[in-house]
């Protein structure tokens, strides 16, 4: 009976402890709709989105809404800009990483095992293609629920030339609002909510009576 009462109290304790912060979307337009399908390709044209932080984080992943047609490299990129200010072709990234980008159907694809810091301020995210032979294709699904202040655009080249911003209405280099989602790691560990203070404090008085029992 002693081992099962000290086996509850020590359950309530540790269940009131608060766990560490799992990774989150720092950025996450939604899932786009299967309805009324529009897409941005990818391969012979570069892709930039505009994001904002009002905390510093680290960057893990990356990813877009995306059907690849053609497997290939895709290049994942964060530049410093405001709303108004997309990449230059002379920009240099603050972060940039490759990875392989094999053929599949709509999903979210991208690049994970990042550790990129940011501090609180204005960014651009790219989607580059790497092989200038265009052999490379993928399409961005639009229309995301929840999307970014800004996109802009580029035909890809070598040297690379300044992104341009888009309009919704600018039908020449596709719908723009396409789908965006950045992890990061969590923050602080989450405060104790008013209920697991109670349970702690509980556990806690339990077994220091059981102790003053044992010695008195």
């Amino acid at each position: 009976m002693r081992t099962l009462t000290w086996a509850l109290l020590l359950g309530v304790v540790l269940g009131a402890v608060p766990t560490t912060a799992m990774a989150d979307y720092i950025v996450d337009t939604g899932e786009p709709p299967d309805s009324n399908v529009a897409y941005d390709s990818i391969g012979d044209v570069d892709r930039a989105a505009f994001f904002h932080l009002d905390d510093a984080a680290t960057v893990t992943t990356i990813e877009s809404f995306m059907k690849v047609i053609n497997w290939g490299n895709l290049t994942f990129s964060i530049y410093a800009g405001d709303a108004v200010s997309p990449p230059a072709g002379s920009a240099t990234a603050l972060y940039s990483e490759t990875a392989f980008m094999n053929t599949g159907q709509d999903a979210w694809r991208g690049i994970s095992g990042l550790s990129w810091d940011l501090t609180a301020g204005d960014y651009w995210v790219t989607f580059e293609a790497v092989d200038d032979n265009f052999t490379f294709l993928a399409w961005l699904r639009a229309h995301p629920p929840n999307p970014l202040g800004a996109y802009a655009a580029r035909h890809h080249a070598d040297p690379p030339t300044d992104y341009i911003l888009q309009s919704s209405s600018d039908y020449i280099w596709g719908d723009h609002q396409f789908a965006v989602r950045i992890g990061a790691d969590g923050g602080e560990p989450p405060v104790p909510e008013p209920a697991s203070l109670t349970l702690l404090t509980v556990g806690l008085s339990g077994l220091a009576l059981r102790r003053v029992r044992k010695h008195a």
